[in-house]
């Protein structure tokens, strides 16, 4: 019964392990931009923030952090999922057949150890990628160019926030002008769309009900 759950255990750690890189936003290219976050120049950020100590700096120098630990954590934590698995699915593979029972204990420390592993780095991934999903403001692109040192290039704007009929700003009689749907006061970045916002179909432009 032992050898049977230890070789089903870890061949399910292979399975979702592989499901997970088949759809891990990063590894995929679902995240806009999301390949310059390994080349990010965190440091640069942070000497600006040493420089004057504004909150706006601040903000920007943690974000680089936590997207270039996301950007190691899921190629990491997901590559070493599915080695320590297939790892473990072939000592299961070696005890169900009765082919290791000369180096049982030693497997057994293999495994355990390997669970351990593949937890801790499992956890502090999703805690990670949670935190930037429902946190962090999107990164996308605008029309226009920006052209410097003979390179073009695209600016880059997050996307602003919508609501259910697409819209970012309403009418207000009483003022005479447009007023912002979400803007909050003390908070700058309420106007911008996290990453999670973008599964409503008000930003998917495929929906039939909106044209974007």
């Amino acid at each position: 019964m032992k050898k049977t759950l230890f070789l089903v255990f870890s061949g399910a750690i292979v399975i979702f392990a592989i499901i997970s890189i088949c759809c891990a936003p990063i590894i995929n290219g679902d995240i806009i931009n999301a390949d310059s976050w390994k080349t990010k120049n965190c440091k640069l950020l942070e000497d600006k923030y040493k420089l004057d100590k504004s909150d706006d700096n601040k903000k920007e120098k943690n974000k680089c952090n936590r997207q270039k630990a996301m950007y190691g954590l899921e190629y990491s934590s997901l590559i070493i999922d599915v080695i320590l698995g297939f790892i473990c699915s072939m000592l299961a593979l070696l005890h169900y057949f009765d082919v290791a029972k000369t180096f049982e204990k030693i497997s057994g420390i293999i495994g355990f150890v390997s669970g351990i592993i593949e937890f801790i780095l499992t956890l502090v991934y999703i805690c990670f990628s949670g935190y930037i999903f429902t946190n962090d403001i999107t990164e996308g692109f605008d029309d226009s160019f920006e052209f410097h040192e003979g390179i073009f290039g695209f600016n880059k704007l997050p996307l602003l926030k919508l609501d259910k009929e697409a819209a970012f700003a309403e009418w207000d009689d009483n003022k005479g002008l447009y007023k912002c749907i979400f803007y909050k006061k003390n908070k700058p970045d309420s106007t911008f769309t996290t990453y999670s916002d973008l599964g409503k179909k008000q930003y998917n432009y495929e929906k039939k009900d909106f044209m974007i």
